[in-house]
């Protein structure tokens, strides 16, 4: 029997990606297309990115291949305190048996039953944003709702109180420089930042030991009676890392919902006569435009995969961007569909035990938001073009995306 031969990860032909390049920046998809049809893993000046829908797949399923670790910052020149962050708080950062038990502890805070408790607590949200533009005719979307909507339910989830709000949305805008490259110009931001949540987050927990409520705080606190206990460390970390992971993702995800029904006119109009299509029309615009554009994942020890060895240590991301574009997977996979029967197998909140903790919640969020958007402005239009931040980010979309209600 023949077997094709195996190959080193240096010395494999593997198309390069210049995530910086014009050709990138213009047309994303399609350099990832011509990229993925060479080959299901591409070098690019950032790392190894993997292509592929079914290798990503048995990726995340594979013993051998973990979380990154800490050490992603550290090779990228993270502050000591971005580290100590990472280290203790970053749960897709988070390795082996450790990972496990934090995650069960956050998972008390996000049961079915509290997502559904939630959901008067979400739309009471969005319809207070949405009132103090409503009347004015146009609208930014991200100013005016997408940037403050998440913070706000999140805050409710935790037990923020409202006044504090303001300034957790401007350190959690800060945490997301974490996903530029290079680092070191946000290093100062994101280490004020990372200063201030942490003093805030002690307080509040000093707080609540003492007066406890029905907040996520107070769920964490109580698990220390059930034995599944957090460091400190633990406990700061997690908090911090609820509000940045659910904060930026959903502002830029929520603007690509928008921004994908505004210009596929007639998929709206459908979402407008039955909002119940609006959780098909989330879920298809997480395939096709993930805020979040993967998720990186390190060798624990040498694999083979597809005839090219992979040597331990080795970081790889996991291109959500590309693997949810995969044709193996989905049909005419370019075009947005918010019926399409397949949708939910897309990659962008991650898969197996590393899946996005907060995926729910953020769902909900979502849904909930474009069913008051299209029963409110059902003729809604774009007023002008998006506006995108200069440079490489791990995190995509518009800062800016006019809108005009035409009520």
């Amino acid at each position: 029997m023949v077997t094709d031969p195996i190959v080193a990860l240096d010395d494999a032909d593997l198309p390069w990606i210049d995530f910086l390049g014009s050709e990138f920046k213009a047309d994303p998809a399609g350099v990832l297309r011509a990229a993925r049809e060479r080959s299901w893993l591409a070098r690019s000046p950032q790392g190894y990115h993997v292509l592929s829908h079914a290798v990503i797949k048995q990726m995340v399923a594979d013993p051998d291949i973990d979380s990154a670790g800490p050490d992603l910052y550290r090779r990228v020149g993270g502050s000591d305190r971005l580290v100590e962050y990472a280290t203790n708080g970053m749960l897709p950062l988070i390795q082996g048996l450790r990972h496990d038990r934090i995650r069960r502890v956050l998972q008390r805070g996000f049961t079915g039953k509290r997502i559904v408790e939630m959901r008067p607590v979400i739309r009471d949200v969005a319809n207070h944003l949405i009132d103090r533009f409503a009347q004015s005719g146009t609208f930014d979307l991200i100013a005016d709702f997408s940037h403050h909507y998440p913070i706000e339910v999140l805050c409710a989830l935790i037990g923020v109180p409202k006044r504090d709000i303001d300034q957790f949305s401007r350190w959690t805008v800060a945490l997301a420089l974490m996903s530029r490259m290079p680092l070191a110009p946000h290093m100062e931001e994101i280490d004020s930042a990372l200063e201030g949540l942490y003093g805030y987050f002690r307080g509040l927990v000093a707080e609540r030991r003492v007066r406890p409520t029905d907040d996520f705080v107070t769920t964490l606190i109580q698990a220390e009676a059930g034995g599944e206990e957090l460091t400190e460390p633990e406990l700061f970390g997690s908090l911090v890392n609820l509000l940045f992971a659910g904060h930026d993702t959903t502002r830029y995800q929520f603007v690509w919902v928008i921004q994908q029904l505004m210009t596929h006119r007639q998929q709206w109009d459908r979402v407008v006569a039955d909002p119940s299509l609006a959780a098909g029309a989330v879920e298809e615009t997480l395939r096709l435009q993930p805020s979040l554009q993967g998720f990186v994942r390190q060798v624990a020890r040498d694999v083979v995969y597809r005839g090219i060895r992979i040597p331990a240590g080795a970081f790889l991301s996991m291109n959500a961007l590309a693997a949810n574009r995969d044709p193996e997977v989905f049909d005419d996979p370019d075009r947005f569909e918010i019926t399409r029967a397949n949708a939910q197998q897309q990659l962008t909140f991650g898969r197996g035990a590393h899946l996005c903790l907060g995926n729910a919640l953020a769902r909900s969020e979502m849904v909930e938001a474009l069913q008051i958007f299209a029963t409110r402005f059902p003729n809604l239009t774009l007023a002008g073009e998006p506006t995108y931040p200069e440079g490489y980010s791990g995190m995509r979309g518009a800062e800016r995306l006019p809108l005009a209600a035409n009520a």
